[in-house]
């Protein structure tokens, strides 16, 4: 059983921090994506221009194109996976805990 996490984040506007990632991706970075490989995640940047009145809803969830974006982009550059398990920059995810939910539930559509 695989799965692929993908991170949703903001890009950082050009000659902020020197283009270097937020303090939240570093944090992230050193947290729970740590006991993730490389293989099996992708952080997807959210581009800076994105007009956040027609790409988030009120609630603050992402919504639109863009999360179709990040998985197209997971898929391409991760391969196959049975099960994408997304989330934004600020999420927190215990990677043990999908493993475990993952290996009891089916992804096949007809156990729906």
């Amino acid at each position: 059983m695989r799965t692929v996490f993908v991170v949703l984040s903001a890009a950082e506007k050009p000659g902020i921090a020197n283009g270097s990632e937020s303090l939240r991706l570093r944090a992230l970075r050193r947290g729970w994506l740590a006991r993730v490989p490389p293989s099996e995640h992708l952080v997807w940047m959210l581009p800076h221009t994105l007009d956040r009145a027609s790409s988030f809803k009120f609630t603050g969830s992402i919504s639109g194109t863009a999360l179709f974006e990040a998985l197209r982009a997971a898929r391409k550059q991760r391969g196959e996976a049975d099960w994408f398990m997304l989330g934004d920059d600020d999420t927190h995810v215990d990677p043990e805990a999908v493993d475990s939910f993952v290996r009891a539930a089916s992804p096949s559509l007809d156990s729906c």
